[in-house]
C-alpha cells in the first residue's frame, strides 16, 4: 500500500523512510522528498544492506491475500522489527509479542506504534528475537515436511 506509505512518510519528516518498490511504483512516487530514499531494480544483496540499515522494517498491505512473507523473514533474520498491515495471512506470523500489526490503511495508527517502537529499542529488538524465534521453531523447511508427512499420515490412515 504505497499511498499509505507516502502518508506516513510525510507525517514523520524526522524519520528517514528506505523505500524498496517496483519500476512502476518507483516511478509514480520518484519526486524530491525530505526524508524519503525510494530505490528499485536491486538485488537482493543491495536490499539486505538497506534493510540492516534500519530500525523496523514497515510493510504496508493493500490486499489480503499472501504479501510480503519473504521481506517479514529477511526482518527476522536481521532482527528487525516488523510493522505490518493485519491480515489472516499476517496474523499467523505477528502476534503481540512477535512484532505489531496494524490496520489496512491507517496512516495514523502506524505513525503512532513507530514512534513507540522508534522511542522503545528495547522493547523493539524483544519483539523481533521473539519473531525470528518463532519463525525458526514452526516455520523451518524441517517443520514444513513434518506437516507434510502428518498430513499423508492422517490420509492414508482415513482410507
Amino acid at each position: 500500500d504505497w499511498n499509505t506509505a507516502f502518508r506516513v512518510a510525510a507525517q514523520m519528516p524526522d524519520v528517514a523512510f528506505y523505500m524498496v518498490c517496483p519500476k512502476g511504483i518507483y516511478e509514480r512516487f520518484n519526486h524530491k522528498y525530505v526524508n524519503v530514499f525510494l530505490f528499485c531494480d536491486l538485488s537482493v544483496n543491495e536490499f539486505i544492506e538497506i534493510q540492516k540499515g534500519c530500525s523496523i522494517t514497515y510493510l504496508p498491505l493493500d490486499t489480503n491475500a499472501p504479501a510480503g512473507l519473504i521481506v517479514l523473514y529477511q526482518a527476522a533474520a536481521l532482527e528487525k522489527l516488523v510493522v505490518i498491515s493485519d491480515t489472516p495471512v499476517t496474523r499467523a506470523y505477528i502476534s503481540e509479542d512477535r512484532g505489531c500489526l496494524v490496520e489496512l490503511f491507517d496512516s495514523d495508527s502506524v505513525i503512532g506504534k513507530m514512534r513507540f517502537f522508534l522511542d522503545n529499542p528495547g522493547i523493539r529488538k524483544e519483539k523481533s528475537v521473539r519473531l525470528k524465534s518463532f519463525l525458526r521453531e514452526f516455520c523451518s523447511e524441517e517443520k514444513y515436511v513434518e506437516t507434510i508427512e502428518n498430513l499423508i499420515e492422517k490420509t492414508a490412515y482415513n482410507k
